[in-house]
């Protein structure tokens, strides 16, 4: 039984989980990816244009718009089964389709083999993403901190290492969650009481903010410290400003995504992580794409 073949009432139930419904989410999934993969592209051209050449940071963010766009496509593919996990957490008419004895053996069976694990993996691709945009911003600082101060070379590594460690438990987070791959993955999900850990979840996020912020430091100590024209200063500081997007988007992520599941326990929507998390990784791409930040690491 294929996840679009239920009656129009319990079809309607999952198409409708979550705060967007599934029509919307699809089309805004590929709305942001086609802007995300029009300012990398510009960003690379741009870098082809002036310098003839690709750098370090140009590859970083190449690679985080490859995972972006497997992200997205494996998203699209398994948005049936998100869509079914949302409604089965807070419905029990939809649960009881993966009951043992009650639900459709063939449907069971399918949802095991190729849901839970996917869902861990376009998670993960969604992550490492964002934390290869991050270490392209690391490998462009680099240029500008390692001969100005020996107090800021020190904060720049802390940042590197905390960022580093921070990429790791991150990307790692859904299979800390749900340790099991393939069938055995189902295990960890609403028909066993699995629910997205509130704990390591907001610990991820936190995470993601505070090596945002970390980041965002290390040019906003060198405009405090450099002899540019205040224009200059100021275009700088407000394109650089743009990763607080990014922030918001964690921080929104945490607000308004945790509900309360059948069984009356509190746990992270899927249909809502998965969204803002693509959110975040595509605008992650936007900014470490813009073709303006040139001109702070040209004036050093």
């Amino acid at each position: 039984m294929a996840l679009s073949t239920f009656d129009p009432k319990t079809q309607w139930k999952i198409d409708h989980a979550g705060a967007i419904d599934k029509s919307t989410f699809q089309i805004l999934l590929f709305i942001l990816l086609a802007i995300a993969c029009v300012f990398s592209l510009s960003r690379l051209g741009f870098r082809l244009h002036h310098e003839r050449r690709l750098f370090l940071d140009d590859y970083l963010i190449l690679f985080a718009t490859i995972c972006l766009i497997i992200e997205t496509v494996c998203i699209h593919h398994f948005s049936d089964r998100i869509y079914f996990v949302e409604s089965a957490s807070t419905n029990w008419e939809v649960m009881l389709l993966l009951a043992p004895g009650i639900g459709n053996t063939a449907f069971q069976q399918d949802f095991s083999t190729w849901g839970p694990a996917w869902i861990n993996g376009y998670l993960s691709v969604g992550w490492i993403a964002i934390f290869m945009v991050k270490f392209s911003f690391l490998v462009l600082f680099w240029r500008m901190v390692r001969n100005v101060t020996k107090r800021l070379t020190i904060w720049y590594w802390v940042t590197v290492a905390v960022t580093a460690a921070s990429g790791i438990v991150v990307v790692l987070e859904a299979f800390i969650l749900c340790p099991h791959v393939g069938k055995a993955a189902a295990k960890c999900y609403p028909q066993k009481n699995y629910s997205f850990s509130l704990g390591i979840g907001i610990m991820v996020q936190c995470l993601d903010i505070i090596t945002d912020l970390m980041i965002i430091s290390i040019p906003l100590i060198l405009l405090r410290m450099s002899q540019l024209r205040i224009s200059h200063k100021v275009r700088i500081a407000l394109v650089l400003c743009l990763s607080g997007i990014q922030i918001i988007l964690s921080t929104t992520r945490i607000a308004g995504g945790i509900h309360r599941n059948i069984t009356g326990q509190l746990e992270f929507s899927i249909v809502w992580i998965t969204f803002l998390l693509h959110a975040e990784a595509s605008v992650a791409v936007m900014t470490g794409s813009i073709p303006a930040l040139h001109a702070m690491y040209s004036v050093q």
